[in-house]
């Protein structure tokens, strides 16, 4: 009597034990898809699929590092196992963006779809020979997921992606480049050239045996017979002169005679001779 009226309450135990062990396998294999499927900050995932849409189970799954994508593969395969033509990955990629407005540059050969953050923002899933696309994109500070649907039809396979901060906010040692604006640069103060003393004539010397000198510096006007410079003087006119003695170990106006110094007494306007 007593096990009839235990069975009733272990076989609930036994299976509400077996539904837990179940759920645990079930959310274990959940989380485990959902961790291979997410994005990497800083590289990107990769999934090869067989055919051009991107779509189905992936063939294999690898790893890009870098924020972009510079990809030639020529008429070759992307890895072991990937046919070298009618392919098809999905890369995605979790990158950090300061806030402000992007330029995303990208090329393809073939096809290639680009979505943000699940908004697809360009499409160009169509045979092509390389040909490069931009576009524009304002983004909030964080991180954003970026995915990038790619196929290779037949002959050549070249994927590239890469963008530039044009606006916005920037956090010190990133952001976009600015340009100095051209202009005509001030100029730089040189040294400023020390005029020359006026050149004056030497003073001659004081005759051997002599305490003194008499020098004369004057302006003579030649009066000549005939226009030529030999011709013979027939006047002379001294209308501006100064006369002054020489001494030995004197000094005029700080000029030096050849071997000694000398002042000058007087200045005087000789009258015309």
């Amino acid at each position: 009597m007593n096990q009839t009226q235990r069975a009733p309450i272990l076989v609930p135990g036994i299976m509400l034990a077996a539904l837990t062990v179940a759920l645990l396998a079930l959310a274990i294999g959940t989380f485990s898809a959902v961790f291979s499927a997410s994005a990497q900050t800083g590289s990107w995932t990769v999934q090869y699929y067989n055919g051009t849409t991107a779509t189905g189970t992936p063939i294999l799954t690898s790893t890009i590092a870098g924020s972009n994508l510079s990809l030639d593969y020529g008429a070759g395969s992307p890895a072991a196992g990937v046919p070298t033509d009618n392919w098809s990955a999905v890369y995605v990629s979790q990158q950090f963006f300061n806030q402000g407005t992007y330029e995303f540059v990208v090329g393809s050969d073939d096809g290639v779809r680009v979505f943000i953050d699940g908004a697809l923002v360009l499409d160009r899933f169509t045979g092509r020979v390389y040909t490069e696309d931009r576009f524009t994109q304002s983004l909030t500070s964080g991180n954003h997921t970026i995915r990038i649907d790619y196929f290779e039809g037949i002959d050549l396979s070249r994927l590239t992606f890469q963008y530039f901060q044009t606006s916005g906010a920037l956090t010190p040692g990133t952001g976009f480049a600015t340009v100095t604006p051209f202009g005509t640069p001030a100029p730089t103060a040189g040294p400023t050239p020390t005029p020359l003393p006026p050149t004056r004539t030497p003073l001659p010397a004081i005759p051997a045996g002599a305490l003194s000198g008499t020098v004369v510096r004057a302006t003579v006007l030649l009066v000549r017979g005939a226009p030529f410079l030999g011709a013979p003087v027939v006047g002379r006119d001294c209308w501006r002169g100064r006369r002054g003695r020489v001494l030995r170990g004197q000094r005029q106006n700080g000029e030096r005679n050849t071997d000694d110094e000398y002042e000058r007494d007087s200045a005087h306007k000789p009258d015309s001779a």
